[in-house]
């Protein structure tokens, strides 16, 4: 569950991963998704303005009420729409914490482009830009909030934090450490930040920055000041943490311990009769009023995983080396090895080297090195002396797997979705663009290299070696040379790489050319064809211009996919289940749902 809000008739709006938005009236839920105008459904943020309207944002861009919430009737469905007149909303991907609203109607969303401002005057939309490139010639956005003086401040990836009031210049009012991923300004007009390493801090009238609170280990996604003065802090892993506004040293713990359904939360909401809600990977805990026990809601039972939500699986004997005996499952809780004929299961998590407890992808080289892709960055599992060369700033820890001494390398980078061999190769894809490793050389491609700004959800190789890349926001990219030539003809700077800097990649399936969507969230190279898992179905692609795409089914997200040991068909898994697909026809051959055993669809 990625937000909850109220809105001021008094319902409750949920945001999910994948699955839209719901309204909840205290007895049920009314549902809303593409086909209801959102532009995709994995929805970060939801918002409503100051007309009534209610703003939602997707990893594919904007999309707001038709209509005042007030203005439909009793009854009547919702529908939202991308463009109002002339005026066509974002389709960048938008982060959570980077959609915020002000008293006099103003929306400002921020995205990896810059910040663009929407004003409702009547039924007209206006819009307007931020240019805040005297800050940072890519004004990326992590976090914002409107304070009660009513300027705007924006956390940048760059680490400052830029204030915006009226007409003046905008100006770096503070540079954490870490970069802020979440802000809140409490009843006194004290500036709370949160950042990527788990820190909670304070800045005072005088400029001067504070940390107060570092109990939690990883990102911080979401700060709430409640009515009774106490910070809420959440994490992206390590549960949440109450912080007394008057007493920082007065503090409590919240996980799954003592109440929530895990440790990874997504939202927190103080609803109008002071009970908090916390939005998390298995549903919502709400923490009544006045009360100490949590009330939970979801639908997954608890299995011997160290976490019910899987996002990744290295089946036993996939990975090289001293790892091949164990089947290796990446989860909401750290990484787990299992051992299948022992019977018994060990985590690897933030204490071991691993930058986040989130796991979205695993992959082995021909080094036997295992890469794992995080939420906060990738590491690599070695045996000493066998470590990957470092990128920027790379931390290594000793660790103990199932007995075998090893090495966990934490090379950096930022949220990371895939993780794959090619050729001799090893390749990942994230939010922060693509990254090779070829011959122990690093080579990035980000903005620079011809990829969207929003950076990259996953990649794939053809026959002829060109790299093919899904982005959320603008759909399909190939590289214009083999990745073989990107290689020989570009020098690196030394062991640690360096960013590709010249186009080498070109769009060459969006929207503008046919697709249904520019929301691609997987790929797979497999039978001579590209398969494409976007936010509205499967596609298969001839990989050879002009392009040409085929339609294999329609409707839900794909976020995964994999073909048989025999080749013969491809596994699909989207929010229906699992669909079989015969690699050669492209015709459904089965599916799998909940009624035949999946823990959930």
């Amino acid at each position: 569950m990625q937000k909850i809000i109220q809105d001021r008739q008094g319902f409750v709006w949920l945001a999910f991963y994948s699955s839209g938005i719901a309204r909840y009236d205290g007895h049920s839920m009314e549902t809303y998704g593409v086909a209801d105008g959102i532009a995709d459904p994995t929805v970060r943020e939801l918002a409503q303005d100051a007309t009534q309207r209610l703003w939602v944002a997707s990893e594919a861009g904007l999309a707001v009420s038709e209509k005042p919430l007030d203005r439909y009737a009793p009854g009547e469905r919702l529908r939202f729409v991308s463009k109002v007149g002339d005026v066509a909303l974002s389709r960048a991907r938008i982060r959570r914490n980077c959609v915020v609203t002000t008293r006099d109607g103003q929306v400002w969303v921020g995205t990896q482009d810059g910040i663009i401002g929407y004003h409702f005057r009547g039924d007209r939309l206006e819009t307007t830009t931020l240019d805040l490139t005297s800050i940072d010639k890519q004004p990326a956005a992590m976090a914002m909030v409107v304070r009660r003086d009513g300027s705007l401040l924006v956390s940048l990836v760059s680490g400052a934090i830029v204030s915006v009031q009226g007409g003046a210049p905008p100006r770096v009012i503070a540079r954490p450490e870490s970069v802020a991923t979440a802000l809140v300004e409490s009843a006194d007009g004290t500036l709370w930040g949160g950042s990527t390493d788990g820190s909670v801090w304070r800045l005072d009238a005088n400029g001067a920055l504070t940390i107060v609170n570092h109990d939690l280990a990883e990102r911080i996604v979401v700060l709430l000041a409640t009515r009774d003065h106490d910070l809420w802090a959440a994490s992206l892993g390590s549960g949440a943490v109450r912080i007394s506004q008057k007493s920082p040293d007065e503090r409590l713990v919240v996980n799954a311990s003592n109440g929530l359904l895990g440790g990874t939360l997504w939202s927190m909401l103080e609803d109008s009769e002071g009970n908090l809600w916390f939005g998390e990977n298995g549903g919502a805990s709400r923490l009544r009023k006045g009360y100490r026990a949590f009330v939970g809601w979801t639908a997954r039972t608890s299995p011997a995983l160290p976490d019910p939500a899987v996002f990744a699986v290295l089946p036993e004997g996939s990975a090289s080396g001293l790892w091949s005996h164990a089947m290796w499952v990446g989860t909401g809780a750290g990484l787990a090895a299992m051992d299948l004929e022992r019977g018994t299961i060990s985590t690897l998590s933030t204490g071991d080297g691993v930058p986040s407890k989130q796991v979205y992808a695993l992959a082995d080289d021909e080094r036997g090195r295992l890469w794992i892709g995080t939420s906060a960055g990738v590491s690599v599992l070695s045996l000493a002396g066998n470590e990957p060369p470092s990128f920027s700033k790379t931390m290594r820890s000793p660790v103990t797997v199932q007995g075998t001494r090893a090495v966990m390398s934490a090379i950096g980078f930022d949220t990371t979705y895939s993780a794959r061999l090619i050729g001799d190769a090893m390749c990942l894809a994230g939010s922060w663009g693509v990254g090779c490793l070829a011959n122990e050389k690093w080579f990035v491609f980000r903005a620079s290299a011809g990829l969207s700004p929003s950076g990259a959800t996953s990649i794939a190789a053809d026959l002829q070696g060109h790299l093919w890349v899904g982005t959320i926001d603008r759909g399909l990219y190939r590289s214009t040379v083999p990745l073989a030539e990107i290689f020989a003809n570009a020098q690196t700077g030394g062991s640690s790489g360096r960013e590709v800097m010249t186009p080498v990649f070109s769009a060459v399936w969006t929207t503008a050319n046919g697709a249904p969507t520019d929301a691609v969230r997987s790929l797979l190279f497999h039978n001579r064809r590209i398969w494409v898992g976007t936010g509205a179905g499967l596609a298969a692609i001839e990989p050879v211009a002009p392009f040409t795409a085929t339609t294999v089914f329609a409707g839900n997200p794909v976020v995964g996919m994999s073909p048989t040991l025999d080749s013969n068909s491809v596994w699909v898994s989207n929010n229906a289940g699992l669909v079989e697909v015969d690699a050669r026809t492209l015709r459904v051959k089965s599916r799998v749902t909940k009624a035949d055993g999946l823990l959930d669809d």
